[in-house]
């Protein structure tokens, strides 16, 4: 690109604002009615319909802050050194832990806290070593129950107990 098209560019977009401005300038002036702000801020109650259909209040839900609903009790974070993030919030204890079991496969580092305390419930590390342990244990009663001869009587017993 040598001067003299760099110069046509300019003053083609200089004519361009120049036209856009003068429309604008000519539009304004032209513009009769001032807007109250009142108008746009305060509408008027009288000039919005309402038009409630009582069927679909019926079938609403509850909002969630109704004191005859249980309330948030309980907070799941995911923290680590990158993240210390909300996730959650449960009326339970076993709300919480069942939320756990469920992502725990995708996160290790989930934990539980009391909402009026903020002292540490539970944590994903530690739900998850006692589900290996159940499942150790469901697997042991079930090997036990197909093939009793390879257990003692006190194994099976003590299986049965805990």
């Amino acid at each position: 690109m040598n001067k003299k098209d760099l110069l046509q560019a300019l003053m083609a977009g200089l004519a361009f604002g120049g036209i856009v401005y003068g429309f604008m300038m000519v539009f304004i002036f032209f513009i009769e009615h001032e807007v109250n702000p009142d108008e746009i801020f305060n509408p008027q109650i009288q000039d919005i319909n309402f038009d409630i259909d009582y069927k679909v209040l019926d079938d609403a839900e509850v909002h969630p802050l109704d004191s005859s609903l249980p309330q948030p009790q309980f907070e799941i974070r995911i923290q680590n050194r990158y993240d210390n993030e909300l996730l959650e919030v449960t009326a339970t204890v076993d709300d919480a832990i069942d939320y756990i079991i469920e992502y725990s496969r995708f996160h290790d580092d989930l934990f539980v806290y009391d909402l009026k305390t903020k002292e540490l419930v539970a944590d994903s590390a530690t739900i998850n070593e006692t589900m290996r342990a159940l499942k150790t244990e469901e697997q042991l009663l079930i090997d036990a129950s197909q093939h009793p001869e390879r257990f003692s009587d006190a194994e099976i017993f003590e299986l049965l107990v805990d």
